[in-house]
């Protein structure tokens, strides 16, 4: 009777050890992938940092900056492309942003179209518009363009073209889907995502 105590009480002692070393064992993981992923964060951090000192150079100089437009990305993977714009009318104006995949301009690794109904719609990638932006006279608005590849890609290099349109009609060139705010403003920007 007393070893059969001393077996139970053994076994109890055994899990309750057990039990605790997987708690402090499932705590250190967490720890480790807090610390690991604030890492990335502040690598994240330094790179936005980079692309606004980019796009704010860029801006003193031109009115529309899309300072880097090409990147490779694995299938899942999300990139933020830096763009911004300024306002050089003389008066206040209303602007959009339309991002827009150029199907019939996606190429496979060997320079090869890759046909249409393969190619993910726009909206599955990124936005295809902003909302209206109001800018008063030379005031500048800075976004992200974020280009998401969906799980679906085939591999290949995909375009995108980035315009900025604006309801200044003294611009002249229709060239935009709004209704109201379809002028061309400055030029067209193009984004170059490689899936690899």
């Amino acid at each position: 009777m007393l070893n059969n105590k001393k077996a139970i009480e053994l076994s109890v002692n055994f899990f309750v050890m057990l039990t605790i070393s997987i708690v402090i064992f499932s705590f250190g993981l967490w720890f480790a992938s807090r610390i690991l992923s604030s890492g990335n964060k502040l690598v994240d951090d330094q790179m936005s940092e980079k692309n606004r000192l980019a796009l704010d150079n860029c801006l003193q100089e031109n009115p529309t900056c899309l300072p880097l437009n090409k990147k490779e990305l694995h299938k899942g993977q999300t990139e933020n492309f830096a763009f911004g714009f300024l306002n050089n009318r003389e008066s206040t104006c209303s602007f959009r942003v339309f991002v827009e995949l150029k199907k019939d301009k996606a190429f496979d690794a060997d320079g090869n179209l890759i046909p249409a109904d393969l190619i993910p719609d726009t909206d599955e990638w990124t936005f295809p518009s902003t909302d209206e932006i109001i800018l008063e006279n030379l005031e500048e608005y800075k976004m992200s363009v974020p280009i998401n590849v969906p799980r679906n890609t085939k591999q290949g290099t995909y375009i995108f073209d980035v315009r900025v349109c604006s309801d200044d009609s003294s611009l002249g060139e229709e060239e935009c889907p709004d209704s109201t705010i379809k002028y061309a403003y400055d030029r067209l920007h193009k984004i170059y995502v490689t899936v690899i």
